[in-house]
């Protein structure tokens, strides 16, 4: 369990404690020892996070582990140095981005856009120029520098003994202690979990991060629709309901019932999603399922209007191939929609897009072929008559007049193909015929 993760749960618990309350009676002799201590860890969630905080800022080499970085990171690379490279940018307060794929507690081991942003900032931070994103070897030795500046992580952050306790507050601190300790007490079961059952711990952490975010956008749609004087009762039960059902996750996972925790979590995020969609809201999943039916549209209908450009005699054959590149990208979309990343699902369908466009650019129509061709041919034939009027030349006959005509030649052959870059292929046509005329009458003066 990563102490940021921990304090996020903490921190939205913590506005939940009065729904909380309704549900989990803390006098109830049903809930045991475990869960009574997570729920005075929500009641006093906003102090405790405040409190971890400050411990992270006094110590910030225990919110990352030391990265052993052996190569320079860009744009694109992959590896677990960029996952911890991330972490610990999460870990100073340079955030990659706060929800999402790269938030805290959800870093990747993918060097993106995000990141090599978050590392700008982090150059700017300490000096570094160029801050361009790039992690080089200055970059490094700053990293170095800086890691080697804080306290070791076996080194416990503490608070000046000078501090003031503010009257009635020993009470509550001591408190604090007790259910720090309890909650220590279940990071270690969780930690001690068996090797098999850590992949459903992170299955966990993360469907309970997917189920925050999800009632966090549930709770700003509601409150949009309010404003605007809509009827939002319905959405509120379903967003309590996902609330409570948040709760029961974050019991399961410290109680270290993982798959309890998984599921509690999912009914969390379908309760919120149907309490964002209940007033109008349009989900990442919902965005990306009507991009997927745009794009099988118009793929679709790209290759019906292509059927109509060949019948027309077009040479079709090269926008062919964009199409067939479009259905490969549609291919990668559909997978990405399987696996539930949405935001590639909506890239992949743009440049589903733009192939699209491409194809009917580069249909050749019949018109625009016969042009070319005339144009090509136009050219050959001035080649081959500066060639006869070398030769005249060198035999000493007077080649002036016919040099002159060629001369003229060239010049309406570049008008033409003017014409032709315009999409005037008849006049484009016509011109190329002026020039064959003109080269025949040069060489009738040889």
């Amino acid at each position: 369990m990563t102490t940021i993760f921990l304090l996020r749960v903490c921190h939205k618990l913590f506005f939940f404690s009065i729904l909380i309350a309704k549900n989990y009676n803390m006098r109830n002799s049903s809930l045991n020892l475990r869960n009574q201590a997570i729920f005075r860890l929500t009641m006093v969630g906003g102090f405790l996070t405040i409190m971890a905080m400050v411990l992270m800022v006094a110590s910030p080499a225990q919110a990352a582990s030391k990265c052993n970085f052996t190569r320079n990171l860009d744009l694109g690379d992959d590896g677990e140095d960029v996952r911890c490279l991330q972490q610990y940018l999460n870990s100073v307060g340079v955030i990659i981005t706060e929800t999402g794929v790269g938030a805290p507690g959800r870093e990747t081991n993918q060097f993106r856009d995000l990141t090599k942003k978050a590392i700008a900032n982090w150059q700017k931070d300490n000096g570094i120029v160029p801050a361009s994103g790039f992690f080089g070897p200055v970059s490094r030795a700053k990293y170095e520098a800086l890691m080697s500046a804080t306290p070791g992580a076996s080194t416990p952050a503490t608070l000046p003994a000078t501090t003031p306790v503010l009257p009635g507050t020993s009470a509550l601190q001591e408190t604090i202690t007790g259910l720090m300790a309890q909650v220590e007490a279940l990071k270690v079961k969780a930690e001690a979990a068996p090797a098999a059952t850590q992949a459903t711990k992170a299955s966990a952490e993360a469907d309970i991060e997917k189920a925050i975010e999800m009632i966090e956008e549930a709770e700003q749609e509601i409150d949009d629709a309010s404003d605007d004087g809509e009827d939002v009762s319905g959405a509120k039960a379903d967003l309590d309901d996902a609330k409570s059902d948040l709760f029961k996750a974050v019991l399961a996972y410290f109680e270290v019932n993982f798959e309890r925790a998984v599921g509690y979590a999912e009914d969390a995020y379908d309760n919120a999603e149907d309490a964002f969609r209940e007033v109008g809201g349009e989900t990442r999943e919902d965005q990306a399922e009507e991009a997927l039916d745009r794009a099988e549209d118009l793929i679709d209908e790209a290759w019906d209007n292509l059927k109509v450009r060949e019948d027309d005699g077009d040479d079709v054959s090269e926008a062919e191939k964009a199409i067939e590149e479009a259905e490969g990208l549609l291919d990668e979309a559909g997978d990405a929609y399987d696996d539930e990343d949405y935001q590639l699902v909506l890239d992949l369908v743009i440049d589903i897009e733009d192939s699209i466009d491409e194809a009917f650019d580069l249909v050749v129509s019949s018109e625009q072929e016969e042009a070319k061709d005339a144009l090509d041919d136009a050219k050959d034939e001035i080649d081959d008559a500066w060639g006869q009027v070398e030769e005249a030349n060198d035999d000493g006959d007077d080649t002036d007049e016919a040099e002159e005509l060629l001369e003229e030649a060239e010049d309406i052959l570049d008008e033409a193909w003017d014409e032709y870059d315009d999409e005037d292929y008849l006049r484009a046509k016509n011109l190329a015929k002026e020039v064959e005329d003109l080269v025949d009458e040069a060489l009738n003066q040889l």
